[in-house]
C-alpha cells in the first residue's frame, strides 16, 4: 500500500506543486510495480512525505516500528518532476531493499547506494532523457562513494530498469 500525506496540498503550508508531486510519484510508483510485480511492492506500509524544517536528512527511507516505512523527500514547490524522480526512485530502491532482506536488514552499503542511484539514473533516462547528464555531472561531485559509483552501475546496465534489477 501507498499513501502520499495529503496535508502536502495544504496551500498555507504544503507544495504549491502538489499536484504535480503526487502525479510523478504514482508514476514512478507503476514503473516499480511493472517491473517488480504487487507482491514485491505489497510488505509494509508505505508512506510518502516531503521535508520541512528541521526534518533532518532528506531524502530519506526509514523502517519504523519494524512495521512500515516511510520515504521523506526533500522537494520545493518550484522544483521540476525530474528531481522528484530522482528523488524518489532512489528511496524506493530502498523500499524494494527493505522488502526483499528484512526491516531489520543492515544500513545500506555502497553497494546498495550505488544501485539506488542508478535506479535514479535509469529512470531519469527513460522519462527525462535530456537531464541525464545533469543528474552525471550532479553525481560526479558527490562526496558518498556509493552516490558516484551509481553512475558506472547505469552504465554497466545500458540505463535499463529491467538490467537493474537483476543487481539486487
Amino acid at each position: 500500500m501507498l499513501e502520499i500525506n495529503g496535508n502536502l496540498d495544504n496551500p498555507s503550508n504544503g507544495l504549491s506543486n502538489y499536484n504535480v508531486f503526487f502525479n510523478t510519484i504514482i508514476n514512478v510508483y507503476s514503473y516499480y510495480l511493472k517491473y517488480f510485480g504487487q507482491d514485491l511492492l505489497a510488505g509494509p506500509e508505505l508512506y510518502v512525505d516531503n521535508a520541512t524544517r528541521d526534518s533532518g536528512y532528506t531524502p530519506v527511507c526509514t523502517p519504523i516500528f519494524k512495521k512500515y516505512v516511510i520515504i521523506k523527500l526533500a522537494i520545493t514547490s518550484v522544483d521540476e518532476p525530474d528531481k522528484i524522480i530522482f528523488q524518489f526512485s532512489h528511496e524506493l530502491m530502498h523500499y524494494v531493499y527493505f522488502e526483499k532482506y528484512g526491516l531489520e536488514k543492515v544500513k545500506a552499503d555502497d553497494k546498495e547506494e550505488s544501485i539506488c542511484t542508478a535506479a535514479s539514473l535509469c529512470m531519469i533516462s527513460e522519462l527525462y532523457p535530456l537531464e541525464l547528464n545533469r543528474y552525471i555531472e550532479i553525481l560526479r561531485r558527490e562526496s558518498n562513494n556509493g552516490y558516484r559509483e551509481g553512475i558506472s552501475v547505469a552504465e554497466k546496465v545500458g540505463y535499463t530498469f529491467a538490467n537493474l534489477i537483476c543487481l539486487i
